[in-house]
């Protein structure tokens, strides 16, 4: 009888003794929660993100008596879009903080934080949000605006190239990088119509065009232009000779010479007029018109004139002369 004793009293020790280690282990894998009345406030270190881009989120919990939770309170993290790590945090101090990814994906993410059955508290009005979620705009969706510049605001009337920028923003002005900017243009040609904005928010193209011409980028919801301008071809300045002979003499024939100008708007005034008279004879001067004796009769001259103007440029023409008889 001992013995069966003694074989039966070490099985029920083994027994109490693993039943008190599952009792043990289960009461270690129970998550604390928020207890009921509690409150979840969540916040994001950024609410306009790009694409590939993350923020620190925290979700600070609060009991019904205004303290905070007891630390090591589990806190879930949920999202639709993008990714949390970790999804399962515990609070110190009432705060448990994760991070969210945003991932590659453009578009609007629904973050909320809870802990067991405890959200966060709704205020008043159809339109109010839980304070326990936030909603973080990634790439495109995140655009408050576009702006566009250009490199230059003309072209030649022959045509050009010119560089084409545009910023990409979310609030306040921040720039956002790595959301996909559409170009297109009313005249000439894009070498790209659609681009990545940089790590400063900036996509660019070149137009080629001869006409004018409105450049727009489209990101997101947004859009911006810029207007470039073909210039007017710029009149060429030209010039004409005329020489009128005056009665001819025994010694000579005297013939005044006029130099019209015309087109010449763009450069201004002649400022000097270079005569040749095609007799070996030159004479330089700021008037249009001059004077000038040809001594040999019956004889044919080639008279030219150049017209010079303060920007460089120059124009010439020429006259030829025929002597007539001495009498």
């Amino acid at each position: 009888m001992r013995t069966g004793i003694r074989r039966f009293a070490p099985t029920i020790g083994v027994l109490a003794f693993g039943l008190t280690a599952v009792l043990a282990s289960g009461c270690d894998t129970v998550p604390l929660t928020a207890p009921g009345g509690s409150a979840v406030t969540l916040t994001a270190s950024s609410l306009v993100l790009p694409t590939g881009g993350s923020a620190e989120i925290s979700a600070v919990v609060i009991e019904s008596s205004g303290s905070t939770v007891q630390n090591g309170t589990s806190v879930r993290f949920t999202t639709t879009m993008g990714r949390i790590e970790p999804a399962d945090a515990h609070t110190r101090n009432g705060i448990a903080t994760a991070t969210f990814f945003a991932g590659d994906v453009a578009g609007l993410a629904d973050v909320r934080a809870t802990s067991g059955g405890i959200g966060g508290t709704t205020g008043t009005g159809t339109t109010a949000t839980a304070t326990n979620q936030v909603q973080i705009a990634i790439g495109s969706a995140a655009v408050d605006a576009v702006t566009v510049r250009s490199s230059a605001g003309s072209v030649p009337a022959t045509g050009g190239t010119v560089e084409v920028f545009a910023s990409v923003n979310g609030t306040g002005a921040r720039p956002l990088p790595n959301v996909p900017v559409t170009f297109s243009t009313t005249a000439g040609t894009l070498s790209s119509s659609r681009e990545v904005s940089d790590g400063n928010g900036e996509a660019k193209t070149r137009l080629t065009t001869d006409a004018n011409a409105t450049v727009t980028a489209a990101a997101g919801t947004k859009t911006g232009t810029i207007a470039i301008q073909a210039l007017n071809p710029v009149a060429t300045p030209t010039v004409t000779l005329t020489a009128t002979g005056g009665t001819a003499t025994t010694v000579a024939q005297l013939f005044t010479f006029t130099a019209t100008v015309s087109n010449n708007a763009a450069v201004g005034s002649p400022v000097q007029f270079e005569w040749n008279f095609g007799d070996g004879v030159t004479q330089q001067g700021t008037s249009p018109s001059t004077s000038h004796a040809y001594r040999e009769q019956l004889k044919v001259f080639t008279a030219s004139v150049v017209v010079r103007f303060a920007n460089g440029t120059s124009v010439s023409a020429t006259a030829d002369i025929v002597t007539a008889v001495f009498p």
